[in-house]
């Protein structure tokens, strides 16, 4: 993505940026990693699945960007962009082409989730290395295809593959679409900026069933009233996306002021709208947000579009399987790690979003939710707990509608608190779903905090639902007045979490 005064992210999620080093970044967005080498001659980009492990056949892209303000000067600087190397294990690649894949063979004596990148210049000697943070991935038998798309941004497709890129094809109505990387489990495409609209997009890997899904290709398209600014003079930003009919799940958009004492954005320098599925029955979304110059000068707005990834059906179990409080505590509290542990991916980009007072207090409290024995959830105690529940909810629409998604009767009651109660009573009372309460406490490492948490769980499934508030006075514990994470995963038979954890931050 290259700088400019109005910057549209045209990504699903921008998952992380991390500094490396001065002249090397590694970036990780919707499946691929791009590590990036900075040079006085230009630029050298490595592609990669963002989910490599030990003893993965692995395919990457290498691409050089030559600097230069004439046809001579970027000569000049390709011809030596392709002098230039870079190790992965112990194999050698060159980036003496302008768009080349190569495939290597993940050290399977490599403990270490994170993969090494050295670069060396024309005489061999190391210019610079990154290392790449490995995500945890689903691994799905079946090729699965979301069913929105971001036009002119990289998908995965998330499936059985082999890892080589050679014996897998792409088409969109029959027309070639590129493979930017491939694991074990998925393939990175190139979707195509002239995607929009709705189109048939097929994948197949050799020798087995072609995957296929009738895709509707999203535009995002941002532009600026005025981006010069006088002092005290306001404009608007215009957001207009198309292609959004048929939702099947929500999206968000985001926009983010990266120029705060230069313009004030209204109402707020950071904007989150959700994208309802009932709420884009033509397919358009257009909003205007108005601009205040608070100096002179020209400002950046950053804006994100998060589509709806691919749906997983969630398998009930063949026997219920109902967890004992602490096995619930212990799942939680390993799910915050692994949150943690993934840093560099899409849950730990979204967990980051909470301030951090916050989030030190839930990993200390997570621990000890781990060791301390609750009170366990008895029939005299299901109304004052569910009421402790309801009463956490209505503080924000939001987190009410996030409770409805998992009390399908409850739907039907519209924002009425005392009909949700009844519902989570009775299945709690017929054994569908276990609530468990955990009380306020204050925070050691800010008094000012205090974290409260809900955990459901639904025995059919074996998956878990966590609520985790920290709230406290505005500005002295956090920014906002409080803050909610949705912690969502499957747990094994001993309420470990079996994939990575789901995650969506609310702040009020």
């Amino acid at each position: 993505m290259k700088p400019c005064l109005l910057t549209a992210v045209l990504s699903s999620l921008l998952l992380m940026t991390a500094y490396v080093a001065v002249t090397q970044t590694v970036t990780l967005q919707k499946g691929l990693a791009t590590i990036e080498l900075s040079t006085s001659s230009g630029t050298i980009k490595v592609y990669l699945p963002d989910d490599i492990r030990p003893g993965d056949v692995i395919t990457g892209k290498i691409s050089a960007e030559p600097a230069g303000k004439n046809q001579k000067q970027t000569g000049k600087n390709l011809a030596d962009l392709k002098k230039k190397s870079f190790r992965i294990n112990e194999q050698i690649f060159t980036a003496d082409d302008t768009d080349k894949k190569f495939q290597f063979l993940h050290n399977q004596n490599n403990d270490n989730d994170r993969l090494e990148i050295q670069f060396f210049d024309a005489k061999g000697r190391e210019a610079g290395k990154a290392i790449v943070p490995s995500r945890i991935n689903n691994n799905p038998e079946n090729c699965r295809i979301p069913l929105h798309i971001l036009t002119g941004s990289p998908v995965s497709i998330p499936g059985h593959f082999d890892g080589d890129a050679s014996n897998t094809s792409c088409s969109l109505d029959n027309k070639y679409v590129e493979i930017i990387a491939e694991s074990p489990r998925q393939c990175i495409l190139s979707y195509p900026q002239e995607g929009e609209g709705m189109h048939s997009l097929q994948v197949q890997e050799s020798g087995k069933p072609a995957c296929s899904q009738n895709v509707s290709g999203v535009s995002l398209n941002v532009s600026a009233g005025k981006l010069d600014l006088l002092k005290g003079e306001k404009t608007f930003i215009r957001v207009n996306i198309t292609g959004l009919r048929g939702l099947s799940a929500e999206a968000k958009l985001s926009l983010t002021n990266m120029t705060a004492g230069t313009v004030a954005m209204e109402p707020s320098d950071f904007i989150v709208a959700s994208l309802l599925p009932d709420s884009t029955g033509s397919g358009i979304f257009e909003r205007y947000y108005n601009i205040r110059s608070l100096k002179a000068g020209r400002f950046i707005v950053n804006v994100d579009l998060e589509l709806p990834g691919v749906q997983y059906e969630i398998k009930k179990l063949d026997k219920p399987r109902r967890l004992e409080d602490k096995a619930l505590h212990t799942g939680l509290s390993e799910a915050i790690k692994k949150l943690e542990a993934d840093a560099g991916g899409a849950q730990g980009k979204e967990y980051s979003n909470m301030c951090e007072s916050c989030q030190k207090c839930i990993r200390a409290i997570a621990g000890t939710w781990a060791e301390d024995l609750v009170e366990k959830l008895g029939e005299d105690l299901i109304r004052e707990s569910v009421g402790k529940a309801i009463g956490m909810f209505t503080e924000s629409k939001e987190l009410l509608k996030k409770l409805k998604e998992m009390v399908d009767k409850a739907n039907e009651a519209g924002d009425k608190a005392e009909k949700l109660a009844e519902e989570l009573e009775k299945k709690i009372r017929e054994k569908e779903l276990q609530l468990l309460v955990f009380k306020d406490k204050l925070c050691d490492s800010n008094k000012d905090c205090v974290v409260s948490a809900m955990i459901f769980y639904d025995p059919s499934t074996g998956c878990v639902t966590a609520f985790v508030k920290c709230n406290g006075r505005a500005g002295v514990c956090c920014p906002k007045s409080f803050n909610t994470a949705k912690i969502t995963y499957c747990t094994d038979e001993h309420g470990m979490p079996k994939d990575l954890p789901q995650v969506e931050v609310i702040s009020e």
